[in-house]
């Protein structure tokens, strides 16, 4: 008699010792998830299955049947396999598009600098290949540059004209295609206007775009700081 009632206590206990560390394993990967993607990995798991977990230990102990404790063990189950499936690959997703725009921004942070560096040197071939032709600067002499010719008949005219030419990255923006990198420069003027060993400290906007040769300056704003 004795051992006709203790098989199915004892069922119902291992169910239910099996059943808690199932749901502790759970909760550590939701955890893990909630640190790693925050509330957008959250929004995607199914919380309905959810459901069968409400029930509280006491009573679960007196009321749980072998039928009731593997069902939801199952939902457990498949609540880790939906993670394990779903989850990690988010997970390599997102470290990947982080690598990625990394790079991307390494990649404009020397693009930007080395722009800079071909208008000091009025290297023309550098500036054609760093300014689209359908470029438009506002530039600090209070007019519109347009395209990579005007930048260089600039330099031809030395209207742009330098000794030294120093650009501080401060901001960039990744937006797909487009960046949006913002600074300010600091410039010491030749002389051949008149204005020999003068310094001019102004802020700047370079947007560059994405096409078929690369990353190029499609837009770019530069005034001269007052004071």
């Amino acid at each position: 008699m004795s051992g006709t009632q203790g098989s199915p206590f004892r069922a119902r206990l291992l169910g239910e010792n099996s059943f808690r560390l199932v749901r502790v394993f759970g909760e550590l990967v939701l955890f893990w998830s909630f640190r790693s993607f925050g509330f957008r990995f959250l929004l995607c798991v199914p919380w309905f299955v959810l459901d069968g977990l409400t029930t509280d230990d006491t009573e679960s102990t007196e009321r749980m049947k072998d039928a009731d404790c593997i069902g939801k063990q199952m939902i457990i189950i498949r609540l880790i396999l939906f993670i394990t499936v779903f989850g990690f690959p988010v997970a390599a997703s997102a470290q990947t598009a982080r690598s990625s725009s990394k790079n991307v921004e390494a990649e404009l942070r020397q693009l930007d600098l080395a722009a800079a560096k071909a208008v000091l040197e009025k290297d023309e071939k550098a500036i054609a290949r760093y300014f689209t032709k359908d470029s438009v600067t506002n530039n600090p002499r209070n007019a519109l540059t347009i395209g990579s010719d005007g930048v260089i008949k600039a330099a031809r005219a030395n209207l742009i004209d330098y000794q030294s030419f120093e650009r501080v990255i401060e901001s960039i923006q990744l937006l797909g295609n487009t960046v949006v990198i913002m600074g300010n420069e600091t410039v010491v003027m030749n002389g051949n206007g008149g204005n020999a060993g003068e310094t001019i400290r102004r802020r700047y906007t370079n947007i560059w775009m994405k096409t078929g040769a690369g990353w190029r300056i499609v837009a770019r704003h530069a005034n001269i700081i007052c004071g």
